[in-house]
């Protein structure tokens, strides 16, 4: 997965938690959680359909989000929350983003199965995003975006 698209699935995926579904086995009881992602791919010529169920932590916060082959973690503690990407049961992305005072992300530490490394700073007037800084490293040659 490349690393732009990684900031889009994690908004994506907080989107999907906010719809109402009713389906899949997932353990917990509220019928108002999304409990089953079904994702369905057109690629090159041919067509692939994953299913992921999702699972909760006891604040209804997504823990993971899981199909045979891909896995999506999450940990949460007050200050930052990681995000992890298993292809295959293989770390493939380790990403750690760090909350500011004004509760919006301040900045990103992201490593991937490449030994590739990036740092994402995030700058903020009132509530809007007014400048973001990217510094990737791969084989020790850093540049910023």
């Amino acid at each position: 997965m490349p690393i732009k698209h990684l900031t889009f699935f994690a908004a994506a995926l907080c989107l999907l938690v906010s719809c109402k579904k009713n389906s899949g086995g997932n353990s917990s009881a509220d019928p108002n959680k999304l409990k089953m992602y079904i994702e369905d791919d057109q690629i090159g010529g041919s067509h692939q359909t994953d299913s992921f169920t999702v699972s909760y932590d006891d604040d209804n916060r997504i823990t993971s989000v899981a199909s045979p082959a891909l896995k999506f973690a999450y940990a949460y503690s007050s200050k930052s929350y990681a995000f992890d990407t298993y292809e295959n049961g293989q770390l493939a992305i380790h990403e750690i983003a760090y909350i500011g005072s004004n509760a919006f992300i301040d900045s990103t530490f992201q490593f991937n199965n490449t030994s590739d490394t990036t740092t994402e700073g995030y700058v903020y007037s009132g509530n809007l995003l007014t400048r973001e800084t990217t510094y990737d490293y791969s084989n020790g040659v850093a540049s910023i975006d």
